[in-house]
């Protein structure tokens, strides 16, 4: 769930002389990359996430943020989707027209030439519909309802009551049901993380759980 704020790439775990910690997971970069300790990555996120449990109100506020990017995207997307068609379209109007000049004696077209027209225009008629058939995917996937936030809230609040006793795994749900994402970023050599999820941007500092919206 933790990604390089500067280059992008992943923080992965490994246990090493008995201790476990995330370091970056690529080497590449100008930049030099802090190795984390575990415990307390893991310590000071949770500590943000149970400030968020406790206060139903910010996720709703993250909801109603999402919801509105989700409309943004949707339309860019079936924006896209009606390029994406009107392209289509008329690569399969170009390859008629081939067709039809091909069976023209009085034009001649040779066989080969015909036919190796035919195969790129069938191609690009195949990656419009691939793209075509993607966007119609997206579209359909599954929106954050407020149904389905209703039931987060309550799973929530189920949690917050028994907050302290919550186990590993019960945290690992939690921070999936939310889309808990994170990213490391060094500010005056001292790491933060930027937390996003259903909730408004979160920054915690790792020397502190005491976190800030933003």
């Amino acid at each position: 769930m933790l990604r390089c704020g500067e280059c992008g790439y992943a923080y992965c775990g490994e246990s090493k002389h008995k201790r476990y910690r995330y370091y970056r997971h690529s080497r590449m970069g100008k930049h030099r990359a802090r190795t984390l300790p575990a415990d307390l990555v893991e310590e000071t996120v949770w500590g943000a996430i149970k400030e968020i449990l406790l206060n139903p109100s910010t996720l709703w506020e993250g909801y109603k943020a999402r919801e509105a990017e989700v409309t943004k995207q949707k339309t860019r997307l079936i924006q896209r989707l009606e390029t994406v068609l009107n392209l289509r379209d008329k690569d399969a109007a170009r390859l008629d027209a081939l067709t039809k000049a091909y069976l023209d004696p009085d034009i001649g077209m040779p066989k080969a030439e015909y036919a190796r027209c035919r195969r790129d225009i069938e191609k690009e008629i195949t990656d419009w519909e691939r793209e075509a058939q993607e966007i119609q995917r997206r579209l359909e996937a599954e929106a954050i309802t407020q149904e389905r936030m209703q039931a987060i809230e309550e799973f929530a609040a189920e949690v917050a009551q028994g907050i302290e006793l919550v186990d590993f795994e019960e945290k690992q749900k939690v921070l999936r049901m939310l889309q808990v994402s994170g990213k490391v970023y060094t500010d005056d050599e001292q790491p933060w993380i930027e937390l996003e999820g259903l909730f408004p941007p979160t920054e915690v500092g790792l020397s502190s759980t005491t976190s800030r919206y933003s």
